[in-house]
């Protein structure tokens, strides 16, 4: 069609079907892995304020956006599965537990258990027994107002007490 009425220009992605989902999730992951082996040669993507080192300059910015949309997506796939979103959900309830607890089971607790020569081995141990903790600390109103900061089964405590005590008038 030379000289007729213009034609749209051919669109690969419309062409193939393509949505705009799948086409996200395809170049999020395209950049991930760029980023990935970038850093894999030695070449640092990251950036580090305070040591002033801002890498390249463009790529610092897009790179970890890209590990970001990512693991946003790779947790939307994993939502899915009924068992695992239950037990990521509740890893994600004690995740400041194991945050301050996982350097007491792996510098503490995995020296006396010689299981922990495996690297893996330590790893569930760091993650399980700080969520044991945060298990057990959390069934108390005393000790999770105190450690944890819930202070919901505490109120409930007073309101109780509260509702006690005009009930039954000394």
């Amino acid at each position: 069609n030379c000289c007729g009425t213009p034609q749209e220009p051919h669109n690969l992605f419309k062409t193939h079907k393509i949505s705009d989902r799948k086409l996200l999730v395809l170049i999020v992951f395209t950049l991930s892995i760029a980023g990935a082996l970038l850093k894999t040669h030695g070449i640092d993507v990251g950036v580090n304020m305070k040591y002033t080192q801002y890498g390249i300059p463009i790529l610092n910015v897009v790179f970890p956006l890209s590990f970001i949309v990512l693991i946003f997506k790779v947790s939307q796939f994993l939502e899915s599965f009924t068992y695992l979103k239950i037990a990521l959900g509740r890893i994600g309830q004690a995740s400041m537990t194991i945050m301050f607890l996982h350097q007491f089971f792996n510098i503490i607790i995995c020296p006396r258990i010689e299981l922990c020569e495996n690297q893996f081995i330590t790893f569930l141990i760091s993650i399980i027994g700080p969520c044991l903790v945060h298990f057990f600390v959390s069934k108390s109103p005393w000790l999770s107002m105190l450690l944890l900061g819930d202070f919901s089964k505490y109120i409930e405590l007073t309101n109780q007490w509260r509702q006690r005590l005009t009930a039954h008038p000394t």
